[in-house]
C-alpha cells in the first residue's frame, strides 16, 4: 500500500498542478470569477396580455420604491428581437411574438436584498398584468432563492 502510494505521488502532484494552471489561466479564473460573482436582479415578467395601463402602474411603483436605483423596461417587440439575436434558428419559426413585456436589471441600493426585494413582490401576487417575479443574472442565468 506504501509503494502504491509513492507511485501515485507524483501523479497527484501533476494532476493538482494542472488542475492549479487551467483554473489560473486568464480565461480559467475569469469564467469561473463571472459564474460566481454574477449578480442575481430582480424582474417583473408580465403576462402577455398585459395593458399598458397595468404595465405603467408597476414602473411608477418601482420608481416610488426607496429601495430602487433603477430599471429597464423591455418592451414585447424588443424581447423578440435579443431573442432573434441570441437564437436565430429558434426565433425565424415563431408564427407570432410569445413573449411579454417584462422589467429586469433592477439595481438596489446598497445593501438591499434581491431575495428579500422578490419576496416582498411576489407576497403582494397576483398583481394585475404581471405574470411572476423571478431573479436573474446580467449573463441570462436564473438565480435560486435561499
Amino acid at each position: 500500500m506504501l509503494n502504491l502510494a509513492s507511485k501515485l505521488g507524483p501523479m497527484r502532484l501533476l494532476l493538482g498542478v494542472t488542475a492549479a494552471a487551467a483554473f489560473l489561466s486568464p480565461g480559467g479564473l475569469t469564467a469561473r470569477a463571472a459564474v460566481q460573482t454574477a449578480p442575481c436582479t430582480p424582474a417583473f415578467d408580465f403576462t402577455v396580455h398585459a395593458t399598458a395601463q397595468q404595465m405603467g402602474a408597476v414602473k411608477a411603483r418601482l420608481q416610488r420604491d426607496a429601495q430602487v436605483v433603477s430599471f429597464r423596461f423591455v418592451t414585447r417587440t424588443q424581447a423578440l428581437e435579443q431573442l432573434r439575436g441570441k437564437y436565430p434558428s429558434f426565433a425565424k419559426n415563431l408564427p407570432y411574438n410569445p413573449l411579454p413585456a417584462r422589467i429586469d436589471s433592477i439595481s438596489l441600493k446598497r445593501g438591499v436584498s434581491p431575495f428579500r426585494f422578490i419576496q416582498r413582490y411576489a407576497a403582494l401576487l397576483p398583481i394585475p398584468g404581471v405574470g411572476k417575479v423571478s431573479s436573474a443574472r446580467s449573463d441570462g442565468s436564473f438565480c435560486q432563492l435561499p
